[in-house]
């Protein structure tokens, strides 16, 4: 199964599903709409699926996890207000 996290589905729904709902509701309007519903009946399916049925555990938001490295067995964590220039002096 695939994963995905929350930034994902979040940008999933903001540059994909709103659109298309907005796509729906001009075809709707114009009385067109039934000529693109297995389409569109698709697609949307397909976003409910990914939001409801993937995998998102242990991922959350990329956006919230701090990166982690170790190496041989040591974590290093980022030094706080690091600036490379100073340091080559």
């Amino acid at each position: 199964m695939a994963r995905i996290d929350t930034n994902g589905i979040a940008e999933l729904n903001e540059k994909i599903k709103n659109p298309l709902t907005s796509i729906y509701d001009k075809l709707e309007a114009k009385g067109i709409f039934a000529e693109f519903a297995d389409e569109f009946d698709f697609i949307y399916r397909f976003l409910e699926d990914i939001e409801n049925n993937w995998d998102t555990s242990g991922l959350g938001s990329g956006k919230e996890k701090e990166p982690e490295v170790t190496v041989n067995g040591t974590p290093y964590k980022p030094v706080e207000n690091w600036n490379p220039a100073r340091s080559r002096s």
